[in-house]
């Protein structure tokens, strides 16, 4: 994927994501009282049923036969980068880095990751390699930081922080060395993703919780709720649309985010997607290669669960016009019943994704064809 069409990868997916917080709200909950307070559904406990190993084989709408493999031993996957020599780092929620290479995980995690507040969903979230890595070899990645003195009372949730560290692959146990934080964005418990601009901007999305929480996203003068642009040292660029706006933080790249029972209101720009009911979207990307065309340009979206029914994740294709029109919505991998945490392009053309299972897995997705 180029790095513009990262940008619109964030872009879309904050919208995507927001799309479908909000249209969580609008799935009918059980009434407190007179009826007018909302409640969560009853949670059902389900786990999702191991992967099999292999091999798998899928029907699919358009592409057709489809094979993923399968690369156990992972505990709550959440993010994955491709390194230049085919090796794979994985994100782990719980904080740790792990590294795979030709579909094998290594059994040790990689060193250099710093401590990480890991309760509920935070942890160690996103990670990008920097756009001139092959000189200067910095991983960006975020993670919630333990607030230590600085947190706020009554809460024990980490700091959203976008941290760097370089890349040593030289020495007999590769891993991260020079680690340094370089912004710290919110003491919330929610996730984080970031991404590259081809501006060389950094792109960081900062999460924010359910109602009443979520008012925080409309604040101005929050991170919650919002995406984030900073330069690649985490300092604020002077060309940020709200640098000079009383009561606004300067970081804040758009204004907008919300989470409400409507998933748009007159007068604001209307999502391109969204779901009714909610599918828990986490991840998304463009298929840009060669190996599927009958995907070409088609966005991926990881569904983790829908309607509050577990066992329900999948992965969505959406197909668009050349006016943003939504033309089909497919989805697939459902008789998996796994929760699908991220999805990406590789660099040979695959599709991969990660399952958010504490028996999580890295999951390859191949054309198949009867001769293979």
């Amino acid at each position: 994927m180029t790095l513009r069409g990262s940008i619109w990868t964030l872009a879309l997916g904050s919208m995507l994501v927001l799309a479908a917080v909000a249209s969580r709200a609008q799935q009918p909950a059980a009434a407190k009282g007179n009826g007018k307070a909302r409640t969560a559904p009853p949670g059902i406990n389900w786990p999702s049923p191991p992967l099999a190993d292999g091999p798998i084989v899928l029907d699919t709408g358009i592409q057709h036969q489809i094979r993923p493999t399968v690369t156990k031993g992972l505990n709550q996957p959440f993010s994955m980068a491709f390194l230049p020599d085919g090796a794979i780092l994985i994100t782990e929620r719980p904080g740790r880095l792990r590294i795979v290479r030709n579909g094998v995980l290594d059994p040790n995690p990689v060193a250099g990751v710093p401590q990480v507040q890991a309760q509920g969903l935070s942890g160690l979230m996103d990670l990008a390699l920097h756009p001139r890595f092959s000189e200067n070899q910095w991983i960006d990645f975020t993670y919630h930081k333990p607030a230590g003195t600085s947190a706020a009372p009554g809460n024990n949730a980490g700091i959203i922080t976008l941290a760097r560290g370089r890349w040593d692959s030289t020495s007999p146990t590769p891993g991260l060395t020079d680690v340094r934080d370089i912004f710290s964005a919110a003491q919330n418990g929610n996730a984080s993703r970031i991404v590259f601009g081809s501006d060389g901007m950094v792109y960081m999305s900062v999460g924010v919780g359910d109602p009443p929480a979520a008012a925080a996203a409309q604040d101005p003068n929050s991170l919650a709720g919002k995406v984030l642009r900073l330069r690649d040292d985490g300092s604020i660029p002077p060309d940020n649309p709200f640098v000079a706006r009383t009561g606004y933080r300067p970081e804040r790249f758009y204004l907008g985010p919300r989470v409400s029972e409507n998933p748009w209101k007159e007068g604001m720009e209307p999502p391109l997607v969204f779901w009714v009911p909610a599918i828990a979207t986490s991840g998304l990307t463009f298929y840009t290669g060669d190996k599927f065309p009958n995907w070409k340009n088609n966005v991926f979206v990881g569904g983790m669960r829908q309607g509050e029914v577990p066992r329900s994740g999948h992965l969505e294709r959406i197909d668009f016009n050349d006016k943003w029109e939504e033309l089909h919505r497919e989805g697939m991998l459902r008789g998996l019943q796994q929760r699908i945490r991220d999805v990406r392009q590789g660099p040979d053309g695959f599709l991969y994704l990660l399952t958010a299972e504490n028996n999580g897995a890295l999951m390859r997705v191949e054309p198949f064809t009867e001769k293979q």
